[in-house]
């Protein structure tokens, strides 16, 4: 990010911020949080760091604290117009077609083993009646399926630290009036900066739709949609060499080359226009996901049946790396369903498999490339689909920075091993209002990648136990403890815990 662009952001939250201190809007929310994390090894446990938006480091032992400080939306803010939610006053007038400010703050501090400071949220948002733009960094998921348990949503799953951008979408799922309520949207679009040491001035193209089916009142509902992710754009000297051979080291970064990133197409004299060879198959890194998904709302309880379909290229839009992608199922138990005592509230079953990639051979087919698709990694974006260390996608696609040593030296890309098949569960569980119970389990065999395969498939498991108890006489007040273990051959053998305070209101 250009310093004249990180004035311009820094303003703009500046001036939304204050707004938002000074509008009428809910109760400002609050959380302070502190904790020890220590390990048997250097490394700490997968689950433990896995989808924490990469505050949580990768070596331990050592000390976090951390700060979130929020106000979103009130409930009658974002209810359609003419629609009160059920128990709320119906919102007048005035009220529906006023703007609405909110914002999020959250500052992590590491001690120990890794120090550092950063800012894993800072965001402001404008809202009127159904859509919003916001910018900065703010936590995300990038698809369908469960947001709460989930192993970690292909595309983005909340892994990585957030890429600053600015973006326009709506605000969750909005009924178009010409179908009577039937069909419902979810869009968005967005333009981040990826400021990573490796390469200068790159940017981020995010844009998504999503459909619903079924009025809102309905017990099923299918769902479909896109998602389509890009980085584009930047300069490094390593590009001066092939594959790349980018004049200057400088990637296609104007105004004149995003409507081609924008629709992931290139102009037919691409030579004559000043592309490279590389460019002429797309410019920059494209991926992405499509997904399906229908839930059914039961007596007990509410299901979700979901697929995230996964691409790369024109192979993976037309389906020919299937049964690649997230498989999963959800059951989450209806609010209103509540035992005395001890309840299980949520279970998630999944399954990734991403070892089609539209077969071995990378070849070309008129103007089409097919196959070796190489989930996450790229030629000319050389730690591919990830961000200050971390991959934005799915953690059980690991970063070399993850895997073994061993395996490390067995290849020369920054996802040494994205031909995986993993199996998880996630479960969470209460008693009594005070004690939450959650936990998530992963079995996963690894090949490595087609070009450079793994000497033989590796086997990893790791588990994670976590529990948060409301404190009885400081209601404010919540321990937390965490057990986790790792033990196979992919990540080194591991068992470690986190304990921790946290203060609410």
């Amino acid at each position: 990010m250009t310093s004249n662009t990180t004035r311009h952001l820094a303003r703009l939250m500046l001036v939304l911020l204050t707004n938002a201190c000074l509008a009428q809007s809910p109760k400002l929310k609050i959380e302070a949080e502190l904790g020890g994390l220590v390990s048997s090894g250097s490394n700490t446990p997968f689950w433990l760091r896995a989808n924490q938006f990469g505050s949580v480091p990768r070596q331990g032992p050592g000390v976090v604290g951390q700060l979130r400080v929020w106000r979103d939306y009130a409930p009658s803010d974002v209810a359609r117009p003419g629609v009160a939610r059920p128990g709320a006053a119906r919102p007048d007038s005035a009220r529906r077609n006023a703007v609405r400010v909110g914002f999020g703050l959250n500052p992590v501090v590491n001690v120990g083993a890794i120090n550092q400071v950063i800012l894993v949220e800072g965001y402001a948002k404008v809202g009127w009646r159904g859509v919003e733009i916001w910018g900065g960094r703010r936590r995300e998921q990038i698809g369908l399926g469960d947001t709460l348990l989930s192993s970690g949503f292909y595309a983005g799953a909340g892994n990585a630290l957030p890429v600053p951008k600015v973006q326009f979408q709506t605000i969750g799922y909005r009924t178009l009036p010409f179908t009577r309520k039937f069909v419902a949207i979810n869009a968005g679009i967005g333009h981040g900066w990826f400021a990573a040491n490796y390469i200068q001035g790159a940017f981020l193209h995010q844009k998504h739709l999503h459909l619903r089916l079924g009025k809102p009142t309905a017990r099923t509902h299918f769902y479909t949609g896109v998602n389509h992710q890009a980085q584009w754009g930047g300069q490094a000297d390593y590009l001066r060499e092939p594959p790349s051979s980018a004049p200057d080291g400088r990637l296609p970064s104007s105004l004149r080359d995003f409507p081609y990133v924008l629709t992931a197409t290139v102009p037919r004299d691409w030579y004559q226009q000043g592309y490279t060879a590389f460019d002429s198959y797309r410019i920059g890194n494209h991926l992405g996901s499509i997904d399906f998904g229908v839930s059914r709302q039961a007596k007990h309880g509410n299901w979700l049946l979901y697929h995230q379909h996964p691409f790369e290229d024109v192979s993976g839009l037309l389906f020919i790396n299937v049964p690649d992608g997230l498989w999963g199922l959800r059951w989450a138990r209806n609010g209103a369903d509540t035992p005395a005592n001890f309840r299980f509230q949520r279970l998630t079953v999944e399954y990734l498999q991403t070892t089609n990639q539209s077969g071995p051979t990378f070849y070309i087919t008129g103007s089409k490339y097919q196959g070796a698709d190489n989930y996450f990694n790229h030629g000319q974006y050389v730690q591919g689909w990830s961000f200050r260390g971390n991959g934005i996608g799915t953690p059980l696609i690991p970063t070399r920075f993850d895997v073994r040593p061993e395996l490390q030296a067995q290849s020369g890309f920054y996802f040494p091993s994205n031909r995986v098949q993993s199996v998880y569960v996630g479960a969470q569980a209460q008693w009594r209002d005070r004690l939450t119970l959650m936990s998530r389990l992963s079995v996963g065999r690894y090949y490595g990648t087609f070009a450079e395969p793994f000497s033989e498939p590796v086997n990893q498991f790791s588990a994670l136990l976590m529990g948060q108890l409301t404190l009885p006489r400081w209601r404010n007040m919540s321990l937390i403890g965490a057990l986790a273990v790792d033990s196979g051959q992919l990540l080194n053998n591991s068992v470690g815990g986190y304990v921790g305070m946290r203060w609410s209101r």
